[in-house]
């Protein structure tokens, strides 16, 4: 393994760490605004957080896996 193969393996990890990290923070501040705002569970709501967790990381995971 050369150099740039090695960083190139790096970065492709910190790219999933960093996919994991966005959905992380994203359900972290979703499960803060539900308690602070005492939401109820609503399956609709549910359903469009992890559509916008999607639409936020999987663009990240994606491109570190490949």
């Amino acid at each position: 393994m050369n150099r740039a193969s090695l960083w190139s393996r790096v970065l492709g990890w910190l790219q999933l760490a960093a996919g994991v990290a966005i959905v992380a923070v994203i359900l972290f501040l979703w499960k803060l605004v539900r308690e602070i705002f005492q939401i109820d569970e609503v399956p609709a709501l549910s359903f469009l957080v992890w559509v916008f967790v999607a639409i936020a990381a999987l663009p990240t995971f994606f491109s570190g896996l490949f």
